[in-house]
């Protein structure tokens, strides 16, 4: 009798501290069959090809439900490259913002890594930050209204 007590209390102790640490540390793993939650080879390559810090101006409204999608949506990237910032601006408490990036439309993801720049929109999975091939060139401010124009 004496030892199912101690078991049942080290069990209850053991369950504790798993739950403790469970709330402390967040890990995830992809069951998916297709690996869609993670970030591709390509992906990381074109992040470790970055010279500058990744800074992610998400331009959408302030509703939690949309900005904890974009957060997730960027985690993997986040995680990959720890000095990417992401900023949120709600286009309508702040259209100074908004115009002086020449937002066309909520959702849109400004990507900035020292002199390149590229806008994805809307923000989804398919349109993530490092997919884009022209994530990683040279642009200027210019050349990307262009091909923000031309989508």
């Amino acid at each position: 009798m004496l030892r199912r007590i101690v078991l049942f209390t080290l069990l209850a102790i053991g369950l504790g501290l798993t739950a403790r640490v469970a709330q402390q540390y967040d890990a995830g793993i992809d069951l998916s069959e297709r690996q869609s939650n993670s970030m591709s080879a390509g992906a990381a390559q074109a992040l470790d090809r970055l010279t500058a810090p990744l800074r992610v101006t998400a331009y959408v409204p302030d509703l939690a439900v949309q900005r904890a999608g974009i957060e997730r949506l960027l985690a993997p990237y986040r995680a990959h490259r720890s000095d990417t910032l992401l900023e949120f601006v709600d286009p309508v408490a702040r259209p100074d913002l908004a115009r002086a990036a020449q937002v066309s439309r909520s959702g849109e993801l400004h990507l900035h890594s020292g002199d390149r720049r590229e806008i994805v929109a809307p923000a989804s999975a398919a349109a993530s930050p490092a997919t884009s091939p022209r994530a990683t060139a040279p642009r200027s401010t210019r050349s990307a209204a262009r091909c923000r124009a031309s989508t």
